[in-house]
């Protein structure tokens, strides 16, 4: 007897231990129907949570590391971050959202556009190139023993 399993509005049979064979087109249109699902919740070009280091007073732009999108494939992305940055004299912190957009047809260096909603100010400024690739600059963060880090995560629409 098959175990009946609905995803998505869609029903399908699939067997039990023991049953007849034959049932290859049910369970492949199934794990087809699951894997789709899957990439509504995580797509291949989403940046799970991540962390990097800030490194202070850098007036030119620092590649951020793990946050970049292919043009090719990704139309546009929700970025959310936090930035902490501390000495022994002081803290700052920094949390905000970054919605970004891929638009091929604008002017060579701002290809990817973004909006950028903050809270608080801890003092970095973000940019973004035309090959999806992020870089941050940091304000001088006086005191001793300086440490800093810029964690986010990302959700992308695909082309």
């Amino acid at each position: 007897m098959a175990i009946r399993l609905t995803l998505l509005g869609t029903t399908y049979e699939i067997p039990e231990n023991g049953d007849s064979p034959s049932w290859g087109e049910n369970v492949t249109a199934y794990l087809q129907a699951v894997n789709e699902y899957l990439l509504l919740i995580v797509d291949p070009n989403d940046i799970l949570p991540t962390e990097e280091n800030i490194l202070n007073n850098q007036p030119t732009d620092i590649l951020v590391k793990g946050l970049v999108f292919n043009s090719s494939l990704v139309r546009a992305a929700n970025i959310t971050y936090s930035a902490l940055r501390k000495t022994d004299s002081q803290t700052i912190v920094e949390t905000g959202t970054i919605l970004l957009n891929y638009d091929a047809d604008a002017a060579p260096g701002s290809r990817w556009q973004f909006t950028q909603s903050v809270n608080d100010d801890a003092g970095i400024i973000l940019s973004v190139t035309d090959a999806g690739q992020f870089y941050y600059q940091s304000t001088n963060l006086t005191g001793a023993n300086y440490t800093g880090t810029l964690s986010f995560t990302a959700k992308v629409l695909r082309k």
